[in-house]
């Protein structure tokens, strides 16, 4: 089947062509997964088995809708479902959902393909990071690099790889993460994807490091990488950590100018996981332009329960962020901010945050 072949692919030099094989195909795909998840479940299967990896990093989120109806239609335990559930918690995942990517994951882990049991432990590694669980995250990045030597898949180990140094990363323990490098070197991997994984993990090595430059460089080869080839979500992920890297090194009006577009991309594709990165990115840049009270309405409304809670470094640079604006504007200030943020939800957020750094850009274009 041209799906399959093409998809297999991804993880080869010959990417750009398969990827663009499959974004050309989409009308037949859709077509024949809806024709499949009646008339041929097995085929339904293996369509949403093939698209697994290129609908995430493309952060494409329509065949998660097509996995719903499989799911609906036969059951979460049906053995044709499994590739469904693991397309159901990857956009989970993305969309900030950690109960059910979880659930849908755990239950694709008991396919006998290994293109889905990857990607379920993909997703739980991400969603270890996400949520602080850092031993979930080591734990689930070694089956994917077990898997990627009995498969002899290059895309998997490059996740895998990356999701066991992430965790050395987030849990402090850098020299164990720059040992820990050769595991991401760009040059060992073969796709323009899996490459700008390695480079992006090795940039937030050397960022946590304090080397910002070096950091940048890897980051904006992440960033170059992964535009080549159309994939979103690691190219979204790294544009972040650059910003960041930039606002706390460089100029600020530039990471301001822009921090709004990449939070509408984030609005667009539902990809509120990586939206609330952002955020937090944006409240550190608003407390350095003296941008107080927004940058506390946005402290406030990531304080909601249903956000992931901080961890780690993350943690201690909004702790000092909203110690600093207590200090210029009083801590009555900065509760009544607080509360009023802590009203709306992500969407509110992100929405609120694109218009304040708009307004920002524009008072900065005028001066």
């Amino acid at each position: 089947m041209v799906v399959t072949e093409a998809a297999a692919a991804l993880s080869t030099p010959a990417e750009p062509h398969a990827a663009a094989r499959i974004d050309g195909l989409v009308a037949e795909i859709r077509a024949a997964h809806r024709w499949a998840r009646t008339a041929a479940p097995p085929l339904a299967a293996e369509l949403t088995a093939a698209l697994l990896s290129h609908a995430q990093e493309r952060q494409w989120t329509e065949p998660a809708t097509w996995a719903r109806q499989v799911l609906e239609l036969h059951g979460p335990d049906d053995p044709v479902a499994l590739a469904a559930s693991a397309a159901v918690a990857a956009e989970a995942s993305n969309r900030g959902d950690y109960e059910v990517a979880t659930d849908h994951a755990g239950r694709a882990l008991a396919s006998d393909d290994v293109r889905v049991v990857s990607s379920a432990n993909d997703t739980l590694a991400n969603v270890g990071l996400y949520v602080g669980d850092l031993d979930a995250a080591e734990r689930h990045g070694a089956a994917l690099l077990d898997l990627a030597d009995r498969s002899n898949d290059s895309a998997a180990r490059a996740l895998g790889a990356a999701s066991r140094v992430l965790a050395l990363v987030y849990s402090g323990r850098l020299d164990e993460a720059t040992a820990a490098l050769s595991l991401v070197d760009p040059e060992s991997f073969d796709s323009p994807t899996s490459a700008a994984w390695a480079a992006y993990v090795r940039g937030e090595v050397l960022a946590a490091s304090g080397r910002d430059d070096d950091a940048l460089v890897q980051l904006d080869r992440a960033i170059d990488l992964g535009v080549s080839v159309g994939s979103h979500l690691v190219v979204s992920v790294a544009q972040v950590s650059a910003l960041a890297v930039r606002a706390r090194t460089g100029d600020v009006h530039d990471a301001v100018a822009a921090f709004g577009p990449l939070l509408a991309q984030y609005r667009r594709t539902r990809s509120h996981t990586h939206g609330i990165t952002a955020l937090r990115n944006v409240i550190q840049l608003l407390v350095r332009t003296g941008h107080d009270e927004p940058a506390m309405v946005l402290f406030g409304a990531l304080s909601n329960p249903t956000v992931k809670s901080t961890y780690g470094s993350e943690s201690v640079l909004l702790d000092e962020a909203r110690e600093t604006v207590e200090h210029r504007i009083g801590s009555a200030a900065v509760a009544t901010a607080i509360e009023h943020g802590s009203r709306h939800d992500v969407v509110w957020a992100i929405d609120h945050a694109i218009a304040t750094l708009g307004t920002i850009d524009g008072e900065a274009t005028v001066s």
